[in-house]
């Protein structure tokens, strides 16, 4: 599943940057996740990387991934990961934003300076950025709460557990 998402994200920036056009032979994907210790953006890191060896091969460039996320979830880290990238010539950056509000300048200032952004798990969607890769939290949760609903039968209790609660999925979450 993660390999798949960064399929779509590289193919999309790559889209974006003109991959297919350029003569250029080396693409440097920045990816900056929520947090270094949460399993699902390791199996993202894992994920984008076998996606840029594959996608590389098949098109004979090279794709490298910038992994640039902080040890914990930090959104002013993320913001100066975005721009450092930037700074370094990043070809696209894909993130998970901790705190849409504090990301959207840095996301924007990116796409201002010729940089594609994609969003994944977690959107700033007041932000330039070209695409977001996530599921309907709202829906996605009122299906689980269905299911759950019959599996007990009507009676039970049930707690509902959250990251953090600026980020865009938890808000979402919290509403359902």
């Amino acid at each position: 599943m993660k390999q798949k998402l960064f399929s779509v994200l590289i193919i999309g920036l790559g889209l974006v940057t003109g991959l297919e056009a350029q003569t250029k032979k080396s693409y440097t994907i920045g990816l900056v996740a929520k947090s270094q210790g949460n399993p699902v953006f390791q199996a993202a890191r894992v994920g984008a990387t076998d996606a840029a060896r594959e996608l590389g091969r098949k098109h004979g460039i090279e794709i490298k991934i910038d992994w640039r996320t902080p040890n914990e979830e930090d959104a002013q880290k993320q913001a100066e990961a975005i721009e450092q990238l930037t700074l370094a010539g990043a070809d696209g950056i894909a993130v998970s934003c901790s705190d849409a509000n504090k990301l959207t300048d840095a996301i924007n200032s990116a796409v201002k300076a010729g940089v594609p952004v994609a969003t994944f798990d977690s959107d700033a969607p007041d932000s330039k950025r070209f695409v977001t890769y996530a599921i309907d939290d709202v829906k996605c949760g009122g299906q689980v709460m269905e299911e759950l609903a019959k599996l007990m039968a009507g009676k039970g209790v049930v707690a509902v557990l959250a990251g953090n609660q600026n980020a865009p999925t938890s808000k979402s979450a919290s509403r359902a």
